[in-house]
């Protein structure tokens, strides 16, 4: 049995995980070859739900670090 205590300032960012936290299978990046591929697979999860998204470019360059 292991008892665990977090302090409450930590209790909402874990009960509230799966609102702050992109969700994805392992399975589907697994083919993704390079950095790039798997940041914008990320990007494009984190805005699946959405009808659009847009985006500057050097914001773009940023998210994806180049």
């Amino acid at each position: 049995m292991v008892d665990m205590y977090l302090h409450p300032k930590v209790k909402p960012y874990i009960l509230d995980i799966k609102e702050r936290y992109t969700k994805y299978f392992f399975k589907s990046i697994t083919g993704l070859n390079s950095i790039y591929s798997m940041r914008l697979y990320e990007l494009l999860k984190q805005y699946e739900f959405r009808k659009s998204k847009n985006f500057e470019i050097e914001e773009f360059r940023f998210i994806l670090n180049i």
